[in-house]
């Protein structure tokens, strides 16, 4: 799966009820196994983009993922269970509201940056986060 900012559409505004086409459901999970981030991006939401993306592996470029405005981040990794090593040390969360179940299901290691203000609480995640 390849995003580029030419692919955001309606993800550009804080609507709370935009689910994109893509994602999985817990019933058909998404066969996807990689994730490219090919240029900088900056949504305002990102709930459920990768939900249930069990086969997901990789997100390259996660770093072209601008965050800084993003208000609803709900279940954005839930059921990626076999990503090992996720990178959010780049992610802004100051804004955002809510993330339920962001990070739930994933049971690999989560790495953070300063400006990711979110607790594992709030993500429903069971790890720890490592600072990057």
């Amino acid at each position: 799966l390849h995003f580029s900012s030419s692919d955001l559409g309606g993800y550009t505004k804080h609507d709370y009820n935009l689910i994109p086409e893509w994602k999985g459901s817990d019933r058909n999970p998404s066969p996807i196994t990689k994730v490219i981030v090919e240029n900088v991006i900056a949504p305002a939401k990102t709930s459920s983009w990768f939900y249930a993306f069990e086969n997901l592996t990789e997100i390259e470029n996660i770093e072209n993922l601008n965050t800084s405005n993003v208000t609803y981040a709900i279940g954005m990794f839930c059921l990626c269970s076999n990503l090992t090593n996720l990178d959010l040390s780049g992610f802004d969360t100051r804004k955002v509201k809510s993330s339920i179940q962001m990070l739930d299901g994933v049971v690999g290691q989560v790495y953070i940056g300063n400006d990711f203000t979110l607790t594992p609480e709030q993500t429903s995640y069971n790890g720890t986060f490592q600072t990057k």
